[in-house]
């Protein structure tokens, strides 16, 4: 929660200093809060929309909030250009792939554990389809006006999921294409933009209809239209370029060479089990064991562990195999220090290249704790 915090306060701090005036997450906090307030008919809808920001944040934000040279990024597009887009890291490079990353794997035919850009683009597309479904359970006439403005609200927000759902995708391509320099990417690209530029269309409607909330500290969709307006401007510009680099294809280029993200088959990573101890004695060493099992059989079992306070990287240990699929690996007892807290987290693989982080991301903070006793 804290790490989430800390991500909505870069974006509001760059919707603060940028020239989208009134910052992003204090418009989603309030439309959250009216929605909670206008009734239980839009419980499921602020339940799938609450995490998307932070989603979005870490695994599309910008590594460097003002690069030298280059203007303030957007917080709401986070780049105009896909180019710009394309280099973004995310406030999260630990457990997302960053698109940069994402091109080098698909180029040399690798693996991560990490959350790929075309997960993240699923997990975007599934809230934001909670959050429309939601909303067309009121009917076409939403029986108060608290439910039609909170409704309206939180159609924003789906559409803003669903824009960079797309850009996920797109700027895969386009970096497969720097990577490769084949036309065919830039091409593909160019189609992912139209349709992600479409969805930023289908923002600034919405933004502008529907009935205003009663006033409050939170800004409101009205106050962010100008910004989003212009941001659609930026967009367009953006596409008019991609197309210039690359369209209309030559009718004889074939688009059947290019990345697709794989959506058949076997996707679902091993099944981890595990009971994270909350304290452990200091100067001893600390035990992890896990049961982790995958009908297609294990790769490989990892333990990444660091101190709270450490500003070096997660160290890794391989986990090794024991009986009825459990791993094990020890924290060296030179570094279980009183006073202190180890975090750590579990990567697991199974042979068919389904990777995975536990504990699960979308289940609550994305490392176990262990408080050190003095």
């Amino acid at each position: 929660m804290r790490a989430l915090r800390m991500l909505l306060m870069l974006l509001a701090l760059n919707g603060a200093r940028g020239a989208e005036g009134p910052d992003l997450a204090r418009f989603v906090d309030g439309a959250l809060r009216r929605a909670s307030a206008a009734g239980p008919e839009l419980a499921a809808a602020v339940a799938a929309a609450r995490p998307i920001l932070p989603r979005i944040a870490a695994a599309s934000s910008p590594a460097s909030w003002e690069a030298a040279g280059t203007p303030w990024l957007s917080a709401h597009s986070l780049g105009p250009s896909i180019a710009d887009y394309a280099r973004n890291s995310g406030g999260d490079a630990l457990h997302f792939e960053t698109f940069i990353e994402a091109a080098r794997r698909i180029v040399a035919q690798d693996q991560t554990t990490k959350r790929t850009p075309d997960a993240t683009s699923r997990w975007l597309d599934a809230h934001a389809g909670r959050i429309e479904a939601a909303i067309a359970g009121l009917g076409p006439n939403p029986p108060r006006p608290a439910l039609a403005s909170a409704a309206a609200d939180l159609r924003v927000i789906a559409l803003f999921a669903r824009f960079h759902a797309r850009r996920q995708l797109t700027a895969v391509h386009y970096n497969l294409f720097r990577r490769q320099l084949k036309l065919t990417e830039l091409v593909a690209a160019t189609f992912q933009e139209r349709d992600t530029l479409k969805v930023w269309t289908e923002l600034v409607a919405a933004a502008a209809a529907g009935p205003e909330p009663a006033t409050d500290d939170a800004p409101s969709r009205r106050d962010l239209l100008p910004g989003w307006r212009e941001e659609l401007r930026r967009l367009a510009a953006n596409v008019k370029d991609l197309e210039d680099q690359c369209c209309p294809p030559d009718e004889s280029l074939k688009l059947d060479d290019i990345w697709r993200p794989n959506l058949g088959g076997d996707r679902s990573p091993p099944t981890v089990e595990h009971t994270a101890p909350v304290t452990a004695p200091a100067g001893q060493p600390l035990l992890v064991v896990a049961r982790v099992t995958d009908p297609a059989g294990i790769q490989h079992v990892r333990l990444r562990f660091r101190h709270r306070a450490a500003t070096t990287p997660f160290a890794m240990l391989e986990m090794s195999t024991g009986p009825d699929g459990r791993h094990q690996a020890t924290v060296p007892a030179s570094l279980v220090v009183g006073g202190q807290e180890i975090l750590y987290f579990i990567e697991v693989m199974d042979r068919r290249g389904n990777g995975t982080h536990w504990p699960d991301l979308d289940q609550g903070p994305p490392h176990c704790t262990v408080r050190i006793q003095p």
